[in-house]
């Protein structure tokens, strides 16, 4: 019975967690993950003095678009 039980909790754990990633992804949470990303990235460092924030907005950017994130603007004129 206690092996039923545990095994139903990590099926519905499981399946919360599936829909937790089907949410939104909101502007803030996703600018923290691509500067994490940009700070331990290799591209960072090899990037000239003097271009850091042309080089930080680049990668901002294309880091923002495939994190998930949809703009309230993008989303309302769709």
């Amino acid at each position: 019975m206690r092996r039923i039980i545990m095994i139903a909790a990590m099926v519905l754990s499981t399946l919360a967690h599936g829909a937790a990633l089907a949410e939104p992804v909101d502007y803030r949470t996703a600018l923290r993950a691509c500067g994490d990303q940009w700070r331990a990235s290799e591209a960072r460092k090899a990037v000239p003095k003097g271009q850091g924030m042309t080089a930080w907005q680049a990668f901002r950017k294309e880091c923002i678009a495939n994190s998930g994130y949809v703009s309230k603007r993008r989303t309302a004129t769709q």
